[in-house]
């Protein structure tokens, strides 16, 4: 019985060192591919919004932004899931009928309003 409970406390040590060694290496942001092709200035506003339904937790953004990311002529994607809305920096070369495929090929999602605001391209 001691064997057994030994051996219960070293796993479960082992599995909490292992979460925190992940969970410390995650805080760093993820460098894009994209970021590298194109240099983006911090201050270019979102010119393309993007109202999304369907999504409902974190893996949901990550797969719409993914898949954005992929349309030529995209910038830069921030998709918020409490706005159920994608706030797109891209080209005036973007058309919306990309940004529709693109989203709805990431998984059940729907496009339901594309909004073209007046910032920088």
């Amino acid at each position: 019985m001691k064997r057994w409970l030994i051996f219960v406390l070293i796993l479960s040590a082992m599995f909490l060192i292992g979460y925190f060694v992940i969970a410390s290496g995650s805080k760093k942001k993820p460098v894009s591919d994209r970021s590298k092709e194109q240099p983006s200035d911090k201050n270019e506003k979102p010119n393309i919004v993007v109202s999304i339904e369907g999504m409902t937790c974190g893996l949901c953004t990550a797969a719409v932004t993914k898949s954005l990311y992929k349309v030529d002529g995209i910038k830069k994607v921030s998709v918020s899931l409490k706005d159920g809305k994608a706030y797109i920096t891209a080209g005036e070369n973007v058309k919306d009928s990309e940004i529709q495929k693109a989203v709805e090929r990431a998984g059940g999602y729907r496009v339901t309003a594309i909004k073209r605001t007046g910032g920088s391209s």
